[in-house]
């Protein structure tokens, strides 16, 4: 207390000394500098039903318990809050509650490594869990629009990177998971949810890469260990749920070590291609062969003869399966040739993929 009073005594002065040398309060509220080290210590209130600041910056009329919606905040205990209401007539491009400004002329790099010094950081968060059960956020932003509001530009989070030199390093967003703990078997590095309160999804696309966006690959899977090891992909799993609501993650999607693609469906079901659709290469060797064939008002279609021949009869999937009239099947086979057959006269075109036996 008899520092808040010392300080606020210091204050006091100052402002007599401003408005002696034709400098008004007014001026002072507009621009304060503090130098030095000033440290701004309280015991803190951690109960009760109230808000309760150490240090607070409250704009155009805002106050914890006027804070320009109809809500009612929450029971905390800020070290500094900040808070303001944008006046409808406003004309600057931002109104900002915290805003850094941060420049390094420094290099980082020291010894062989590209950041061991200097980095500089616009806003630096830690918090510690350290006790059991303790719940603990680095960052928990939240941006909302106010029921009844139309025309609304609602975004959680920006990151924009600039690049307009060469760098050597760049990410977008880097989650780095580090420790030697053990985490639990539902821990998640990147979690897409949100359902409304009356059951409709939040998002119309759960994660988007935009248009020409990514040189490379849009997203790109790494191997089941780390390192040089030979080693699978890890596999992209898909989710479902059965008629008496058990969830399922038991179909999914891998390379292999030689460069196999590995499509798993559940135990005892199939793999469907789905609108007329193939699977394979489209290429014209001898090894995988996609295209069509056509009935034209006949029991038999026209035949396809294989770039080279297959060392074995290759396996063929067809596509429809069967058609309204008859039975679709296939009628020559063999290393060089494709031909099906109906048992009725048809006009249909048909989508095949053949392999080669391993």
């Amino acid at each position: 207390m008899k520092k808040l009073s010392l300080a606020f005594g210091c204050l006091i002065i100052l402002s007599s000394l401003l408005m002696s040398q034709g400098h008004t309060p007014a001026a002072l509220d507009q621009a304060n500098i503090f130098t030095g080290t000033n440290t701004f210590a309280h015991p803190g209130i951690f109960t009760g039903s109230s808000v309760n600041n150490t240090l607070s910056v409250f704009l155009n009329g805002y106050t914890e318990t006027n804070p320009g919606l109809p809500v009612k905040l929450a029971p905390a205990m800020n070290a500094i809050s900040v808070g303001g209401i944008t006046p409808s007539d406003a004309t600057a491009i931002n109104i900002t509650g915290i805003s850094t400004r941060m420049t390094s002329n420094c290099n980082s790099s020291f010894n062989g490594d590209a950041r061991a010094r200097c980095n500089t950081v616009g806003g630096y968060f830690v918090v510690n869990a350290n006790a059991d059960g303790a719940g603990v956020w680095a960052l928990n932003p939240i941006a909302q629009d106010i029921a009844g509001t139309r025309g609304t530009q609602v975004q959680g989070a920006e990151l924009d990177i600039g690049i307009n030199g060469k760098p050597d390093f760049v990410r977008g967003v880097a989650i780095i998971g580090l420790g030697p703990g053990t985490p639990p078997a539902n821990s998640i590095g990147l979690e897409v949810t949100g359902i409304q309160k009356n059951g409709v999804p939040s998002w119309n696309r759960g994660i988007q890469v935009d248009d020409g966006s990514s040189l490379i690959h849009g997203i790109q899977i790494g191997t089941t260990a780390a390192g040089t090891a030979s080693a699978n992909s890890l596999p992209l799993a898909f989710a479902r749920i059965d008629g008496g609501g058990t969830r399922h993650t038991d179909v999914s999607l891998k390379a292999t070590i030689p460069g196999d693609m590995v499509l798993a469906a559940a135990k005892g079901r199939g793999v469907v291609v789905a609108n007329g659709g193939m699977i394979g290469s489209g290429s014209s060797s001898n090894t995988d062969q996609n295209g069509q064939l056509t009935f034209s008002n006949s029991t038999t279609s026209d035949s396809y003869e294989f770039a080279g021949a297959y060392a074995l009869a290759p396996i063929c999937t067809i596509t429809p399966l069967a058609d309204p009239v008859g039975h679709l099947y296939i009628s020559t086979l063999n290393t060089k040739a494709l031909q099906l057959a109906d048992t009725s006269t048809v006009s249909i075109t048909v989508d095949y993929h053949c392999f080669r036996r391993n």
